[in-house]
């Protein structure tokens, strides 16, 4: 199930290119729904010594993603008011 469910997040981030916060947060979305699938992987198979710290780079990329809308664009937004 984890398949779809990144297809369908990468869909729904695609169909929100037109509004930027819709786009930086479905994209981190996306990039948290790779590192639950990396995560939950990792543990099945038994690979957590890899598995793990991709897991971690996935989800750091997403904050990364949000943490970076926070600071340019909605602080760019609110100096202009």
């Amino acid at each position: 199930m984890m398949v779809p469910t990144l297809l369908l997040g990468i869909y729904i981030t695609y169909l929100s290119k037109k509004n930027i916060s819709e786009l930086y947060h479905n994209l981190a979305v996306c990039f948290w729904i790779a590192a639950n699938s990396m995560w939950m992987c990792s543990e099945f198979f038994e690979f957590e010594d890899t598995g793990k710290p991709i897991a971690t780079i996935l989800f750091s990329f997403g904050i990364c993603i949000l943490a970076y809308y926070y600071i340019t664009c909605r602080l760019k937004n609110n100096f202009k008011k």
